[in-house]
């Protein structure tokens, strides 16, 4: 099996576990116009934050930089709304998760923006659902909880990954802690 088909494999087996099936492929594709609608004050919001923060600014070296950086983000949630977790998806998520372990982006970063533009998206496609003056109040209402739903999942996951990542890298620095003992013992 090649390392394509094992990505493929591991891609369908996710998609499985959370029941993305057709239906939900085809509801995600119908949707993509309100989503695509929705990326522009989505990204400018995460990219406000990320700006402010130190801890995420230090990735942006320029206002140019920031833009291009949004311009790959739309163009990768538009691959996402379009339902078609295929080859074109395995390779983006791929290059995204080895540029961001190369900067040293942290989880509970890329977790927090993902947090921040569901955030948007869901309230455009709720919008976009309950239109018109008997539903306005209740469409923001409804986004409004909804998002607070996933953002709290979406920090306890953040969370729970982070205490994980620390966990392995205290068994790995134990594990080279040991091994340069027995070095020693054998030289």
């Amino acid at each position: 099996m090649t390392s394509f088909d094992s990505k493929t494999k591991l891609l369908n087996e996710r998609l499985q576990f959370v029941d993305l099936d057709d239906a939900q492929r085809t509801a995600l594709a119908r949707s993509l116009p309100v989503i695509s609608a929705s990326l522009d004050t989505a990204l400018n919001k995460f990219y406000a934050k990320a700006r402010a923060n130190p801890e995420t600014a230090r990735f942006f070296a320029s206002e140019a930089h920031v833009q291009g950086a949004k311009a790959r983000q739309a163009k990768h949630w538009e691959l996402i709304a379009s339902g078609r977790f295929d080859a074109q998806y395995v390779d983006a998520v791929t290059t995204i998760g080895k540029t961001h372990a190369r900067l040293g982006l942290e989880p509970r970063w890329y977790i927090g923006g993902y947090a921040l533009i569901i955030e948007s998206i869901l309230k455009s496609v709720i919008e976009s659902h309950l239109k018109g003056f008997l539903h306005r109040n209740k469409a923001k209402e409804i986004g409004t909880d909804v998002a607070a739903v996933v953002k709290a999942a979406m920090v306890d996951m953040d969370y729970a990954i982070s205490v994980y990542l620390d966990a392995l890298q205290e068994e790995r620095e134990r594990s080279e802690a040991e091994r340069q003992v027995l070095n020693g013992q054998q030289e």
